[in-house]
């Protein structure tokens, strides 16, 4: 949060766009939802990886070696490109990997936008690299190759000189977010460019780069920005006549159609006169309370995550699912749903009689002396959604005053 922050003042200061509160809302709230399904389900790639590793390792590379660590480097971001390039080049993968694609703006919050459904899609990649190199260090390199790949989002660094050569930079990876034609399927490196060099899909970056999807969403509803392309998907699926034709609408890339390349045709050219952005316009404090109600929730999954194992596992569970139906309102209410001044009252609702319920117990124990500051916000908040929503519905405007 703080690296964030430090961008959107250079930012002001090179008087550039800051970054939109409900753009980077909705970019943490989903790689919440990833951190929240990671808690619910088992760790298959590392499994897997684990497994390949016990039973088919052809050489243990020492741990203590610096030659084990930096061929793990090289050996993991050649394994990240591949697995990269097919999540954009098969529209089955692409349905998972589009939501990180989907903000249209390009700042530090939008490496957080990360899918749920692409920890299921992308461990079969690295997979050989598991012939020589333990879980332990592969691990190691997971984390530290993705930490890599956050900084790189942001618009502050323009070139990095011979180093461009070599590394994936902003510059190199703003291009690979861009929807502009010249930017489509390129530039797929995580750590190291010299990928794209080697197999063709390098492209620098020369004209104004314009982000987002060729389709956008329009909207800020995360579930479906998890989900929506598999269900856009089906229906494609379901409509395409002759079992080869749908075997190519999940095999072949986004854009294909009867008759188009493997990758598809067709990509329009950006108008840059007019650049819509999704944005409906809400009052400042509605920014407010959906920011700070959203580091509530995230302070519920650290401590779910932390001393989740002190609570019976159908408590954490529920839990858990509280909070993706509460980012969910939360998307709603910056997209103007009529449903979402309820949805707040009704989840405001259930927290204070979770809270009655479990008073004293271990799970608000948890929380300490913090638990009475966040009832104390649950119910100003609960208040003010149900004065809110007796006036509108009163006027018979409903929802429509609240924005």
């Amino acid at each position: 949060m703080g690296l964030m922050l430090l961008e959107a003042f250079v930012l002001a200061s090179q008087n550039k766009r800051i970054p939109r509160v409900n753009d980077t809302v909705n970019s943490m709230t989903l790689g919440l939802l990833l951190l929240i399904s990671q808690l619910m389900v088992i760790p298959v790639g590392i499994i897997a990886y684990s497994w390949v590793y016990n039973n088919f390792c052809l050489y243990k590379l020492p741990w203590q070696s610096p030659w084990t660590w930096w061929i793990t480097v090289i050996a993991f971001d050649c394994g990240y490109y591949w697995f990269h390039r097919m999540a954009h080049e098969i529209n089955l993968f692409w349905a998972a990997h589009q939501t990180h694609h989907s903000s249209e703006e390009y700042n530090l919050s939008t490496a957080l936008r990360q899918s749920v459904i692409q920890q299921f899609t992308s461990w079969p990649f690295y997979l050989p690299i598991a012939l020589f190199i333990p879980p332990s260090i592969f691990l190691i390199h997971r984390q530290l190759n993705l930490l890599y790949q956050f900084w790189i989002h942001t618009e502050v660094v323009s070139t990095m000189g011979p180093m461009e050569w070599i590394l994936n930079t902003p510059s190199h990876h703003r291009v690979h977010h861009g929807r502009n034609p010249y930017c489509i399927d390129k530039n797929y490196a995580g750590m190291l460019i010299i990928w794209d060099r080697m197999f063709g899909t390098f492209q620098p970056e020369k004209d104004r780069v314009i982000y987002g999807l060729v389709h956008s969403q329009d909207t800020w509803n995360p579930l479906y920005m998890q989900f929506g392309a598999y269900w856009e998907l089906c229906k494609r699926f379901y409509h395409t006549s002759g079992v080869q034709n749908k075997l190519c609408v999940l095999f072949m890339g986004p854009g294909w159609s009867p008759g188009t390349p493997r990758l598809g045709s067709g990509v329009p050219e950006v108008d840059y006169s007019t650049i819509p952005r999704y944005h409906k316009r809400v009052p400042r404090w509605l920014d407010i309370y959906c920011f700070v109600h959203f580091h509530i929730i995230l302070l519920t999954v650290h401590v779910l995550s932390q001393r989740g194992s002190e609570l019976h596992h159908m408590v954490v569970m529920s839990l858990l699912i509280y909070c993706i139906l509460a980012l969910t309102n939360i998307g709603l209410l910056f997209d103007h749903h009529p449903l979402s001044p309820i949805g707040e009252v009704v989840r405001l609702s259930f927290v204070m009689l979770l809270d009655f319920v479990t008073m004293g117990t271990t799970s608000t124990s948890m929380l300490g002396l913090g638990a009475w500051t966040l009832r104390g916000l649950v119910v100003m908040s609960l208040s003010l959604w149900l004065l809110l929503s007796i006036k509108l519905l009163s006027s018979k405007q409903f929802p429509k005053k609240l924005h």
